[in-house]
Order: C-alpha cells, then structure tokens, then sequence
C-alpha cells in the first residue's frame, strides 16, 4: 500500500526533529473514511498507540488512530476496518441491533470460528503449548481465544472494536503472553469473517484439556486466560500484573 509507505516515512522522519511541532499526517480514507491510519481528534496520539477517540465516535468501528508503528502496529499492517465496504453497509451485515435484549451485538461465526469441515464439525485439533511459546489476543484476559503472537489482525477476522480499551486505550486492548508450564488448546485456521480473509491459527483455552481446571461454563467449556495467569501456566509480556520475570 503506497500510501502507508509513505505516511509511515514521513513518521519515521518527524521523530527525528527534535523542538518542533510534528505536524498532522492526512488520514488514509476511503470515500467514505472508513479507514484512518493516522491522527486523532487532537492529533496527539503517538504514532504506536491507539486513540482515545473512537472512528466516527462509534466504538464498534475502533479506535480513530489506528498504529503505525510497533508489535500492534505490525500486525494492523494492511488491515482495513469494515474490509471493502462502506461503513453503513459493513454494520447492517454484521452487526445485530436486536441481540443482547436489544443492546446489539456482533453475529459471531459458527462453531466457535474455525473452518468447517464437510459433516458439520469445527477443523480443530488438539495442540500442546510448550514453554517460552509467545501468543497474544486483542481482549482482555476474561476471553479464551488468542493466536500465536504476529498473526495479523486481518487474519483473526475478529471485529475492529476488539481493537477499543476503556481503561488503556494507546494498548489498543492488546495482550501477549508467554507460555511457563506446557497445556494443551485446540487449535486450527480461522473462517473468513467480519469482510477480513481470516486463515490466521486461532487456540481456544477449555477446561477438558488442562487437567485440574475448573469449569467456567458449562455450556462453551471456555477457560479464561486469567485462570491460566493465576495459576502460572502463562505470564504476561504487556500487563504489570502478572508480569514475566
């Protein structure tokens, strides 16, 4: 993409100047500028954070400033927020005004994301996650899903108010963990979804395959990273909590 080449030389190149006043990058935008890349509402957001401000002020499309620049950055490279379409047209097909009581919500996949084979069922495979593994998840540690650390946010095929923290909103809700004591997940590609071509390597953390672990639901079987943290299975290379050594 030429123009993400060249805004993220005209960054590299405003660091550099040392007293002066950075001057605002123009947003990349589709006609209809759905899919800035750089500036915010105050055009104050370091060039590797995520801004406060949500695109367009809806927090189901994100954060108005997306990153340019680290770990989150490299994995948002390419990455387009409502895919090619227009924004209104992105949100009457995934998003689901009626669910949650009427809330709204996304229309999440079936079977749990993965492709799906010919009789109906998840391709998924039991895998074991050995120490020093690094894999990371843009959520907070209550979820279960994550990928293996530089999968691109693209590839998730997750939606981009994964993207929004209300507590930290320069993380752009990123996690990383590293693997202590080996546990098995399931693990397989991930289903195009949310117009992103997904076939990233998504692992689902369940109760069944760590021996031990309690059952937070009984329906999904669903093992929050927070349980996996609070008993040193993982620790954290982000959060100061549960931080590695």
């Amino acid at each position: 993409m030429q123009f993400r080449k060249t805004i993220i030389s005209l960054a590299a190149g405003a660091l550099l100047l040392v007293g002066t006043t950075s001057a605002s990058a123009a947003p990349a935008s589709t006609t209809d500028d759905s899919q800035t890349r750089i500036g915010s509402a105050t055009g104050h957001t370091p060039p590797n954070q995520c801004s406060a401000a949500d695109f367009r002020g809806d927090s189901r499309l994100g954060p108005k400033q997306l990153p340019i620049f680290g770990e989150v950055g490299r994995e948002l490279s390419h990455y387009e927020r409502t895919g090619d379409q227009p924004i209104q047209q992105f949100l009457d097909t995934w998003w689901d005004p009626s669910a949650q009581s009427g809330q709204g919500g996304w229309q999440y996949p079936p079977k749990d994301g993965y492709l799906i084979n010919a009789d109906g069922t998840p391709r998924r495979a039991v895998t074991p996650l050995n120490p020093g593994l690094e894999f990371d998840r843009f959520g907070n540690p209550t979820g279960n899903f994550a990928s293996p650390q530089d999968t691109k946010y693209a590839a998730r095929a997750i939606p981009p108010s994964n993207l929004d923290s209300t507590t930290d909103p320069g993380s752009c809700n990123y996690h990383a963990y590293r693997v202590l004591q080996t546990f098995s997940v399931y693990s397989g590609t991930i289903r195009p979804w949310f117009d992103q071509p997904g076939y990233g390597q998504q692992y689902q953390v369940v109760s069944a395959l760590i021996p031990g672990a309690p059952v937070f639901d009984p329906d999904t079987d669903a093992l929050p990273i927070q349980w996996l943290l609070d008993n040193k299975f993982v620790c954290s290379t982000t959060d100061l909590a549960n931080h590695c050594p």
